[in-house]
């Protein structure tokens, strides 16, 4: 099948597998898919991803190989087209989607049930190969991509909704992107004017600009290169409005970011995010998402 199924593995997966042919290593495959019975945990989708986040080398191979637009679809603009009421309904209507467009490329319609679990196949046996001390099973690694997906695009997709309506409510005209691609390619979750400039909006977690991590660093480059791409394609300068979420169990807590001053502020400029470094959020409050009516 695909490369990483005809590799050498090491490991646990490495004592099922070695010295058998092809044929027998596909045939493992299709055995290790049919036994899965997946359903939906939020905890312990959450847990997977905070486990495998602690791994730099692992959350390298997630980041690079197994969360593009291109493997798993545009999960932003996915979720607001779907406009799920939560989590699990966000999963049932993301998998449902994917198999009535199966003639749509993945980036568009998202994964079908079955291709998730290949997905997920396909990264558990690159981690068993490529960082084989690392203790994961296959179901953790179905959590791991589950909550990428679903769990963490939710999230985003209620801090987006709530600083939208926010800035509606607080006499901002905002427009809602249409265009393919918007989000992935170009940072931009929504447009807004303020004193008659048109601004685009992304909606960012804390911990985007807090984390150490090096595929997080990673991220916050390519957001300097979407920020220059939204700048020359749209003529737009972006704004960032941050959000602090936590998920304990199956709660989640979701807080904005407030800039303190006379005025109530939670869009950022680029130069602003910049320049307090480590000290962020300086002079800055949060407050509820879910307390905002």
């Amino acid at each position: 099948m695909e490369e990483v199924t005809k590799r050498k593995a090491k490991g646990v997966l490495g004592e099922m597998v070695k010295n058998i042919n092809p044929n027998s290593l596909e045939k493992t495959r299709q055995e290790m898919l049919s036994e899965i019975d997946y359903k939906y945990s939020m905890e312990r989708s959450n847990a997977a991803k905070v486990k495998f986040n602690k791994n730099n080398d692992v959350a390298t191979i997630y980041k690079d190989h197994f969360s593009p637009a291109k493997v798993i679809g545009e999960c932003n603009r996915l979720c607001r087209q779907l406009k799920p009421t939560s989590d699990e309904d966000f999963l049932n209507k993301y998998l449902k989607f994917a198999e009535e467009h199966s003639n749509m490329e993945i980036s568009q319609r998202g994964l079908t049930k079955q291709e998730l679990l290949e997905t997920a196949l396909d990264f558990f046996l690159t981690i068993v190969q490529e960082v084989p001390t690392f203790p994961t099973t296959f179901d953790e690694c179905i959590d791991c991509l589950v909550c990428h997906i679903i769990t963490e695009t939710y999230t985003g997709y209620m801090a987006e909704e709530t600083v939208f309506n926010e800035l509606v409510k607080n006499g901002f005209t905002c427009e809602n992107t249409t265009e393919y691609r918007q989000d992935s390619y170009y940072g931009i979750d929504f447009f807004t004017y303020v004193d008659g400039v048109k601004y685009a909006v992304q909606v960012k977690p804390m911990k985007f600009f807090l984390s150490k991590q090096g595929h997080v660093q990673k991220d916050r480059l390519s957001m300097l290169f979407k920020y220059d791409r939204a700048l020359n394609r749209y003529k737009v300068k972006t704004l960032y409005a941050i959000h602090k979420s936590e998920i304990n169990g199956s709660e989640r807590t979701c807080e904005l970011v407030i800039k303190n001053g006379n005025k109530k502020k939670f869009l950022f400029t680029l130069e602003e995010l910049i320049s307090v470094k480590a000290e962020f959020p300086k002079n800055c409050t949060m407050v509820d998402l879910t307390k905002i009516n």
